[in-house]
């Protein structure tokens, strides 16, 4: 390879000094780093020298300790990468809440905290089952959504046959009238509150008591503030319970974003 190749690298100026001064005060003088600095490429040599020799005009020295703050070129170039390094990056499109997401998404099952009371007279069709219930934190954020996908009731009398329904509401129905062995009214103050209305499909009677089931609903919810729905349940016949303490169970998965 001709030292032609390193034309504009300035790398053949200093070999020409190099042999220079090896043929000349090199056989008797010391290596100095003023030599040094003479032979080393981009030295001075005003007859082989490149015009335009191999370095940064604003450039800041890189100590090896630690790279500059600034600077131009590759030593800026540099900077800015050890700066990113030792600090943070920054993220394009960041999430709007502090959530991480989980794999294969989550199911919460909300349930009130206490049961009501119920009766051991006649219902008749329209009646409450109990009073109102909250479902304390059925959403995983304020105002947020999700799916209900399962609603069960338990009772403690066997073998019922009557058919029930729950009322769904995105916010306490303060207005309503929800009262056991009472008829349900919901006021037009609350009908805005009403996500609908799940019929019980499935009754089973398990010996010890009945279990009412609505599975693999897919209804959407969707609160405007706050984590907890509420509901109130409705015969659409006329049962009579064994005990005020009827209600065993009352619970709901429901699928979050």
């Amino acid at each position: 390879m001709s030292w032609g190749y390193f034309e504009g690298r300035d790398f053949n100026g200093a070999a020409r000094r190099l042999k220079a001064w090896i043929a000349g005060a090199g056989a008797t003088a010391e290596y100095t780093p003023a030599v040094k600095a003479d032979l080393q490429v981009g030295g001075v040599d005003a007859a082989e020298d490149n015009a335009v020799p191999i370095a940064e005009a604003a450039g800041a020295a890189i100590t090896g300790a630690a790279l500059p703050t600034g600077g131009v070129g590759l030593t800026g170039w540099l900077s800015a990468i050890w700066s990113r390094l030792g600090g943070s990056l920054s993220t394009v499109g960041a999430a709007s809440e502090a959530h991480l997401g989980e794999v294969g998404g989550r199911i919460i099952r909300a349930a009130p905290a206490a049961l009501p009371a119920t009766s051991t007279a006649a219902y008749a069709s329209g009646d409450a089952l109990g009073s109102k219930m909250q479902l304390v934190g059925a959403l995983r954020v304020a105002g947020g959504s999700g799916y209900l996908q399962d609603l069960t009731v338990a009772l403690k009398t066997a073998g019922l046959t009557a058919a029930l329904d729950a009322i769904l509401f995105r916010a306490d129905p303060a207005a309503s009238t929800v009262t056991d062995n009472a008829a349900v009214v919901v006021t037009t103050a609350d009908l805005d509150k009403v996500i609908g209305v799940v019929s019980f499909t499935r009754i089973s009677n398990l010996g010890g008591g009945t279990l009412y089931e609505a599975n693999q609903l897919a209804r959407s919810i969707k609160l405007s503030a706050g984590q907890d729905i509420w509901l109130a349940l409705v015969w659409r016949a006329a049962p009579t319970l064994g005990t005020t303490t009827d209600l065993a169970a009352v619970s709901a998965n429901i699928a979050v974003d």
